[in-house]
């Protein structure tokens, strides 16, 4: 029995071996995968501190307030921290990267592509896909701005805390094709004061992919970048 036992034990241990070091090697490989990625995008691979110094930097762009935690809090949020992918591709600041998002129905990964734009709007604003449900809320008086153009106005939700500057600023016709062509080919983006956005549900892929999401969404960011003084000389007095 004792000798059984022993068995049983050896074999749990060796189990548990095998298994850190088959993890071990899923993230090197992970890792190495998210490396090509940023090499074939032209941007930078980040981990650890890095990373951790790089999410606080974009959180502090889409206007975030930092968070005060206790010293051992942040550095378990450090550890927590995944790899993130960074940087200007095709001229525009990005970032790439994972969510763990838990619920009472368990968790799931969600993969996350972020293109900003070099100044905040002066306003907030929202774009979205013009799904069923919003066509519903419209319908009973849910809030929505219309900017005139039917194409546009048909595909796409607008909410803005300044619904006349919202729609002086979406007259460009440049700046409305190229979100019409973001949500045309990911309808999960959503445009907002600072950045655009789209999210995937699952684990990064291929370097092809998050090639394909972020050529999607960088006209958008370029297409508002610089845009704030432009919107704010439409917001002021004189105007």
């Amino acid at each position: 029995m004792f000798l059984f036992v022993l068995l049983i034990l050896g074999l749990s241990a060796v189990s548990a071996i095998v298994g850190i070091s088959l993890r071990k090697a899923q993230v090197a490989r992970r890792a190495e995968s998210l490396r090509q990625a940023a090499g074939l995008l032209g941007i930078r691979y980040m981990d650890g501190d890095e990373a951790y110094a790089q999410a606080k930097k974009d959180s502090a762009a889409e206007g975030l307030e930092p968070q005060q935690m206790p010293e051992a809090l942040e550095r378990y949020v450090r550890k927590l921290t995944g790899p993130r992918l960074a940087g200007l591709f095709r001229g525009v600041q990005v970032a790439v990267y994972e969510e763990v998002h838990t619920s009472n129905n368990g968790s799931h990964t969600e993969s996350v592509f972020k293109a900003y734009f070099s100044s905040a709007l002066p306003f907030q604003m929202r774009l979205a896909r013009e799904g069923a449900g919003a066509k519903i809320a419209k319908a009973f008086g849910g809030q929505d701005v219309a900017t005139g153009n039917e194409v546009f106005d048909a595909a796409v939700r607008i909410k803005s805390s300044e619904p006349e500057a919202a729609v002086r600023f979406l007259q460009d016709q440049g700046r409305r094709k190229a979100v019409l062509t973001a949500l045309e080919a990911y309808p999960s983006a959503v445009v907002c004061r600072t950045h655009v956005v789209v999210s995937r549900q699952g684990r990064l892929k291929s370097g092809d992919e998050i090639k394909a999401i972020l050529a999607a969404i960088v006209p958008v960011a370029a297409s508002f970048s610089g845009a704030a003084e432009a919107a704010s000389a439409d917001t002021s007095p004189s105007s």
